[in-house]
C-alpha cells in the first residue's frame, strides 16, 4: 500500500507541476510528506489566492508570512 501511495502523490505533483508551469508560476521546491505533496513556488496563479491561509514563521530574527493553499492533492505553498 504506501509504494502505491508516494506514486499517487507523485504523480498529483507533477500534474500540478504541470499546470502550475502553463501559468507561468515555477515550482522551487518539492517536497514528500506523510500526506500529500507540498510544492513551493515563486509566486501563485491568480486561482490560489482566494483559498490561501496565512501562516506565520518566526524565529529570534523576527517573523515572515508563508501563504498555503490546496490544490488536485497537493499543498501549494509561496512566501
Amino acid at each position: 500500500m504506501f509504494p502505491e501511495l508516494i506514486s499517487t502523490h507523485v504523480q498529483q505533483a507533477k500534474a500540478t507541476e504541470a499546470m502550475l508551469n502553463q501559468k507561468g508560476c515555477w515550482v522551487t521546491v518539492f517536497r514528500q510528506s506523510r500526506t500529500r505533496p507540498v510544492l513551493e513556488v515563486s509566486c501563485p496563479p491568480a486561482e490560489l489566492l482566494n483559498s490561501a491561509v496565512r501562516i506565520v514563521e518566526r524565529n529570534n530574527s523576527g517573523s515572515r508570512s508563508v501563504w498555503v493553499a490546496s490544490f488536485n492533492g497537493c499543498r501549494i505553498i509561496w512566501r
